[in-house]
C-alpha cells in the first residue's frame, strides 16, 4: 500500500481507492465556491446555486450528536459517513442518513466518530 496526497488516496496492486481522509475531503468539496451561511466547530452550512449544503462532524468517541435545522424545502441528498472503528486504515461506511422532518424543521442524529452531509 502506498499513500498519495497526504494519505487521501490508497494505491494497491489491485487498484486505487480513497482513504477515510480522502472520503472526508470529497465530502467537503460540496462547499467549494459556496456562500457561507453558518459555521461552528462541528457544522458548516453553505449555499451554492440555490442548494444549501450542511456538513456535520461528530468527533466524539461515544456520544451521538443531534442537529436541528430549518428546512422548508425537499431534501435532495443525505449521506451518513459512519466510522465503525478508530483504528488506522479503516474507511467510513457510507449510507443514506435518516432525517426526521416536521413542518419546517429537520432533525438528525449521527453516531460517534462519524460525519453527515445534507443538501436541500
Amino acid at each position: 500500500m502506498k499513500a498519495v496526497n497526504e494519505s487521501a488516496i490508497k494505491i494497491t496492486p489491485a487498484g486505487v481507492s480513497l482513504t477515510a481522509t480522502g472520503q472526508a475531503l470529497m465530502l467537503m468539496k460540496s462547499h467549494a465556491g459556496g456562500v457561507l451561511c453558518y459555521a461552528d466547530d462541528c457544522v458548516v452550512a453553505t449555499e451554492k446555486d440555490g442548494v444549501v449544503t450542511i456538513t456535520i462532524v461528530n468527533p466524539s468517541y461515544d456520544t451521538k450528536k443531534t442537529l436541528l435545522f430549518e428546512c422548508n424545502r425537499d431534501i435532495l441528498s443525505s449521506k451518513l459517513y459512519e466510522g465503525k472503528s478508530l483504528l488506522p486504515h479503516h474507511m467510513f461506511d457510507i449510507r443514506e442518513l435518516s432525517i426526521s422532518k416536521n413542518m419546517e424543521e429537520c432533525k438528525i442524529e449521527i453516531p460517534p466518530h462519524s460525519m453527515a452531509m445534507i443538501q436541500y
